[in-house]
């Protein structure tokens, strides 16, 4: 009985999805993290599914990857699409954060492709190569401005959580779409560093 639910369910599956696009709509720029596993894992999952579909990436930036995540809450759940955003989305609408609008159990998770572990980093032509030399140039007055995308997300929160905690006094510039954006700025030097995961 069990081979013939299962070789059901998965002829049903192979049915469904042949011919078939998935998208995976990515919060953040093109070249970041979300965006380069976002692609890595699309470039092989099709094969895994059965009916091969294809899987197409697609970026919605704007503010932390939040208006991806309203997107795909808002959209019709068709079994044809994967945000992929900021999973602090689903903390900060459990704390009332109005512009999240989205309701986190109504979602269903498929997983990470990674084990985040959030870090700052800061260019090497600014001469700060140790945390002692970040201390001594902040001690200074020296500021260093650091590339975030908004309120909520890791760029923006780990740097002000930095400058509270243990008394940095980063400047944190918010605005940019993802970790590909704040990256073009530190090697232009409009910024000196940011933080992600």
């Amino acid at each position: 009985l069990a081979l013939i639910l299962g070789s059901s369910a998965l002829a049903q599956a192979e049915e469904f999805y042949k011919d078939k696009t998935i998208r995976f709509v990515v919060g953040f720029a093109a070249g970041g993290g979300y965006d380069l596993a976002a692609r890595i894992v699309g470039r092989h999952m099709g094969k895994h599914i059965p009916g091969d579909p294809t899987i197409i990436v697609e970026n919605m930036t704007g503010a932390g990857s939040l208006i991806a995540a309203n997107y795909t809450y808002k959209a019709e759940p068709d079994g044809l699409m994967v945000g992929i955003w900021n999973s602090a989305f689903v903390l900060r609408q459990a704390l009332g954060d109005k512009p999240v609008r989205l309701d986190a159990r109504k979602l269903g998770w498929l997983g990470a492709p990674t084990k985040g572990t959030p870090f700052c980093a800061i260019m090497g032509w600014t001469g700060l190569k140790t945390w002692k030399d970040v201390e001594k140039a902040m001690a200074t007055g020296k500021e260093i401005k650091l590339g975030a995308t908004r309120a909520g997300s890791t760029y923006d929160d780990l740097p002000k959580i930095l400058n509270k905690s243990i008394g940095t006094k980063f400047n944190v510039i918010t605005g940019y779409e993802g970790t590909g954006t704040i990256l073009v700025a530190m090697r232009s030097k409009e910024i000196q560093g940011g933080c992600w995961t």
